[in-house]
């Protein structure tokens, strides 16, 4: 849970949205060039979203950045929740509130909803809700839309996104109570969307699959070389190039006529294309998958792990928990700031009640790596004793998280009799009397 950095003033219940705003429909381009990618590209670098959101949609049309934006936002999912109350002013009222949030937190923001506002924001940097307020009952409840990212502009000189809707342009303000913004950066925030990074490798795949299919055809497909005698007549010829033609629709029985001579006879030849350039196109495509997977999950191993590798597996669930995190923390802010402060200060008179969401997005524990690591320090431990070393329990215990309720040293060995200097000997024994 991340703590509100300063107060701002409260919004008003005038000031409140009751029904969606008319918004323009997205424009769709299935067909985009290279100066289409770089022209969209470097408006989104100038903060106009118009284009480069129609381009980050068209970039789900690759399976690799498909997969990799649903393993981003289909994690984040299935995180488990939990409302937390206020920390700050009376705590008795901070639960109560709370407890009502609870009821109704996925009719405020379902998750669908969610998971789309935080694609848009990986793709082109930021995702921003409208919030319709519900205000006939005696609760005033909130409900997110999405607004789609080709919509919006950053204003320089107003400090603020704009948003395009058919009755004009609506500026966006944080905290207002009408839209919800979601980044993960409170400066330039376009900037760290990956269609920047993915746009133009997206085309030259494109191109690369394209150029590889027609590559396939032309030498996955060979040439079937006819042979006909010098001499012969061309009626012949053309009954023999006709049972020809049946070859590729299924006919795979020939009666080639035979001379005396193989000049004088009939025959055919299979000629196949022996060049190994596609290999070129496998690596090309490899390398933009692997691009793909790094700008979205931070890491490559989905693509590039051959074999099943717990070591490997573990680093990229580390990884992605990282981003995994962030996206808890941002989205557990612009929440309660945007969205649930409002909502508390319109049904109980203070946006400090406003109760945190919180996602767990830590990785639960091995338990079983856990149980062998205590095993080998126990061992580690008995041995060095052994060898006569005095040892710190208390920083081994704190060191592999064990939790000790006291420390007690091992009883010193017995101290040896007089006289008992070594094992006894044979001829040890007094004589006989």
């Amino acid at each position: 849970m991340v703590a509100r950095l300063r107060k701002k003033a409260a919004p008003t219940k005038g000031t409140a949205r009751r029904e969606r705003l008319r918004l323009w429909a997205p424009e769709q381009l299935s067909r985009w060039t290279v100066s289409a990618v770089r022209g969209a590209l470097t408006e989104h670098e100038q903060g106009n979203l118009s284009r480069s959101a129609i381009l980050a949609d068209n970039l789900e049309r690759n399976p690799r950045v498909f997969a990799a934006l649903q393993t981003r936002t289909l994690a984040f999912s299935a995180l488990p929740m939990e409302i937390e109350p206020a920390q700050d002013g009376d705590q008795r009222r901070a639960k109560s509130v709370a407890k009502d949030l609870s009821a109704i937190f996925y009719d405020i923001a379902p998750e669908d909803v969610l998971a789309e506002l935080l694609r848009s924001a990986v793709l082109v940097g930021v995702g921003v809700a409208e919030i319709v307020w519900t205000t006939t009952g005696s609760v005033w409840t909130p409900r997110l839309y999405p607004v789609p990212a080709s919509l919006l502009w950053w204003d320089e000189t107003l400090r603020a996104w704009q948003v395009s809707a058919t009755s004009g342009v609506e500026t966006i303000t944080q905290g207002d109570g009408r839209w919800l913004t979601l980044s993960h950066s409170s400066c330039r925030s376009w900037m760290r969307g990956v269609v920047r990074c993915l746009g133009l490798e997206d085309k030259i795949r494109t191109e690369a699959v394209k150029d590889w299919a027609r590559w396939s055809e032309r030498h996955g497909t060979p040439m079937l070389l006819a042979k006909t005698p010098a001499r012969a007549s061309e009626d012949d010829k053309a009954s023999f190039y006709d049972a020809l033609a049946n070859v590729g629709s299924g006919g795979t029985t020939l009666l080639v006529p035979q001379g005396e001579s193989p000049e004088a006879s009939f025959g055919i030849e299979l000629v196949e294309a022996k060049a190994d350039a596609w290999d070129g196109f496998e690596a090309l495509l490899g390398f933009v998958a692997s691009d793909a997977s790094i700008a979205i999950l931070g890491q490559n191993l989905t693509q590039e792990t051959k074999s099943g590798s717990l070591a490997a597996a573990k680093v990229q669930d580390r990884v992605r928990n990282d981003l995994l995190r962030a996206d808890a923390e941002v989205l557990e802010t612009a929440l309660r700031r945007d969205v649930l402060e409002p909502w508390a200060h319109y049904n109980f008179g203070s946006a400090d009640l406003a109760p945190w969401t919180s996602w767990d997005a830590e990785i639960p524990e091995d338990l079983a790596l856990t149980a062998a690591t205590w095993s080998a320090a126990a061992a580690a431990v008995t041995a060095w004793r052994a060898q006569g070393v005095k040892l710190d329990i208390e920083a081994i215990a704190e060191r592999i998280r064990l939790p000790v309720l006291s420390i007690e040293e091992p009883p010193a060995p017995a101290p040896a009799e007089p006289g008992a200097l070594g094992p006894k000997k044979e001829n040890d024994d007094p004589p006989n009397a």
